[in-house]
């Protein structure tokens, strides 16, 4: 609770706590997602590609251990789509995120996402021959 706190006004100790949760239960869903998650918010923000690379394995790493935990599903619904640039990798993440019973506090924030999500698809250029 401490490192979420944190991640505002100072993310690097933010970072440090998350990193010491792992260190006692490298498990640990929520550490690893808001790890890889304040990881990939740092590095799109500073163009640092290989944290943001290193938060998507954090992400990729908790859903692995906690398959059923909504929040990984989200946020890698959002960098699927706001940074990776691929609305079919979205729109997977997304599904997975709202099957997992996501908090009614986001629920908005994933609805405007879906829409985003569907128009990329429906403009999609078509692959059948």
């Amino acid at each position: 609770s401490r490192a979420r706190q944190a991640e505002v006004d100072d993310p690097r100790a933010a970072i440090d706590l998350y990193r010491e949760v792992l260190a006692e239960d490298p498990d640990n869903a929520e550490a690893l997602t808001y790890l890889g998650w304040l990881e990939i918010r740092t590095g799109a923000a500073t163009g640092a590609d290989d944290l943001v690379g290193q938060g998507e394995a954090h992400l990729a790493r908790a859903i692995e251990v906690a398959p059923e935990y909504a929040d990984a599903h989200c946020f890698t619904a959002i960098v699927r789509f706001r940074l990776r640039e691929d609305p079919a990798g979205a729109d997977a993440a997304l599904s997975r995120c709202t099957a997992a019973d996501p908090p009614q506090a986001v629920a908005g924030l994933l609805a405007g996402l879906q829409a985003e999500i569907d128009t990329a698809l429906a403009s999609a250029p078509s692959t059948a021959p």
